[in-house]
């Protein structure tokens, strides 16, 4: 590459033993300077060739980080501030607030087709989860605690497999005759699927949760309790999105 005149000349001066330059001269000889090794660098301001990763933005053709300082070994930085990276497959995030949706398809007949909504506080490795089901003449209240691990299938992406297990109570109302109550007790194995969108927000779809109701009671307006022989068993899909914390 050919060197700025300015340059050549602080060095001719220099090599020749004329001692400094005048403060005029020195002061050209910087500027000149600073130009050449801004040029040698790759671009005007913010030109960064390749694109800064992720934690970083471009500056001066160079990427520097968003934290300052620098975040110290075993974190990352993640907008702006230093958060520590995920271990043994695990999110960076595992606590979280979801709104999800269910739907309940029966695979017998005494489970019939139900709706439900569900908010769902979890941590780590539980969960809790409490909202309404309804269905034809029937509205019940459903809590359950859920435990859950999750693993990353694949290094660096935002994906988890999450095993789960839920175990509940439901209270029901019953629209007939008999002004009938329900209640069931029930568990609930499954597989959830966890994908986060952004640092903070991350979709959650549950595509297989078989729930067996392996307790059911129904009272009427007389108090008279009564078990139900059949075990009612359902096939449950859950979809939401949950705000990481």
């Amino acid at each position: 590459m050919r060197r700025p005149l300015p340059v050549t000349f602080c060095s001719l001066r220099s090599a020749l033993g004329r001692g400094s330059p005048a403060p005029l001269a020195a002061l050209l000889c910087t500027l000149a300077g600073s130009t050449l090794v801004r040029a040698e660098v790759g671009g005007e301001p913010g030109n960064c060739k390749p694109a800064c990763r992720s934690g970083y933005y471009c500056q001066a053709s160079r990427c520097v980080s968003l934290c300052n300082p620098q975040c110290p070994v075993g974190q990352r930085c993640v907008e702006g501030d230093c958060e520590p990276i995920s271990q043994h497959g695990r999110p960076d995030r595992e606590n979280f607030i979801a709104m999800l949706g269910a739907f309940h398809g029966g695979l017998n007949h005494a489970a019939p087709n139900m709706g439900e909504l569900r908010v769902e506080f979890a941590g780590r490795y539980t969960a809790f989860q409490i909202g309404p089901v309804f269905g034809h003449r029937i509205l019940s209240v459903r809590a359950a605690i859920q435990g859950h691990v999750p693993f990353q299938p694949f290094r660096g992406r935002p994906f988890f497999l999450i095993p789960t297990v839920n175990l509940g109570y439901a209270f029901g109302w019953i629209d007939d005759d008999n002004e009938g109550h329900r209640q069931d007790i029930f568990i609930t194995p499954g597989l959830r699927l966890r994908y986060d969108l952004i640092p903070r927000m991350a979709l959650l779809f549950d595509p297989i949760q078989l729930q067996i109701n392996f307790l059911r009671l129904f009272s009427d307006r007389n108090t008279d309790v009564e078990r139900v022989p059949v075990v009612p068993v359902s096939w449950n899909l859950v979809l939401g999105l949950a705000f990481l914390y």
